[in-house]
């Protein structure tokens, strides 16, 4: 899976040239450790690491989940299709890592609580 922003949603004038997954892919996200956060609005999930190292993620209905390899083929499939970012997922399950090959992606937002 590549993380960035599609071309097709950057805006394009005469001091920003469209530089999104097409040219500059992400090649690492970094997660600051901190409590949970809030509970995010209606439709959003938030990705966030705790002081145990692990990520985690708080769905809209308050439920918080560890992303971590083990969990169940149905619990990598339901974070794989959170709010439709991935689409045609292939989902492998390790010990150590959840693997998302997607073939293909919707334009994905993460709500990233900073405090």
């Amino acid at each position: 899976m590549v993380l960035g922003i599609p071309d097709e949603h950057i805006p394009k004038n005469r001091h920003h040239r469209r530089q999104g997954i097409g040219k500059n892919p992400m090649s690492r996200v970094t997660f600051k450790e901190q409590a949970a956060p809030d509970t995010p609005a209606s439709g959003y999930v938030v990705i966030y690491a705790k002081a145990d190292g692990l990520l985690y993620f708080k769905d809209d209905a308050g439920v918080e989940s560890a992303v971590k390899g083990g969990m169940a083929a149905t619990d990598i499939d339901t974070l794989a299709k959170l709010n439709g970012v991935v689409t045609d997922a292939t989902l492998v399950d390790t010990d150590d890592i959840v693997l998302i090959a997607a073939t293909s992606l919707a334009a994905a937002g993460f709500f990233l609580d900073e405090d």
